[in-house]
């Protein structure tokens, strides 16, 4: 498993196939069909937690995504969820680094903690 620049996942929807792609770079989020371009919005310049809605065969689809601090990407057409992660590999590797981040944090507040106490 090596570093990609690009994520990319791909879903048969209604019988249509659906290419997702994620520019770890630009943050750009990509959702086409075939050739046809159905959403394009740079995340970084997005909301933390964001909607937008898209047609595919003149069916409404939305795209729930929030990025901090849990990264969460769901495709809904109307209540019901179509896809629940868009990236399951990018949100299991969101909650390893804020779990990793919370463990340090709590480390290092007992060494402060501890060393105020023995001082």
């Amino acid at each position: 498993m090596g570093f990609e620049w690009v994520q990319r996942s791909s879903y048969l929807i209604d019988q249509q196939p659906l290419a997702v792609t994620y520019n770890r770079l630009t943050t750009r989020l990509v959702i086409s069909n075939g050739e046809d371009v159905l959403f394009s919005r740079l995340v970084m310049f997005a909301p933390i937690r964001c909607t937008a809605e898209f047609a595919v065969n003149a069916t409404h689809y939305t795209l729930k995504l929030s990025w901090l601090p849990i990264w969460s990407a769901k495709l809904m057409r109307g209540a019901d969820v179509m896809v629940t992660e868009l990236f399951p590999k990018r949100r299991r590797r969101s909650i390893i680094v804020l779990g990793y981040a919370l463990f340090m944090l709590l480390a290092r507040a007992s060494f402060i903690l501890f060393d105020a106490l023995t001082a």
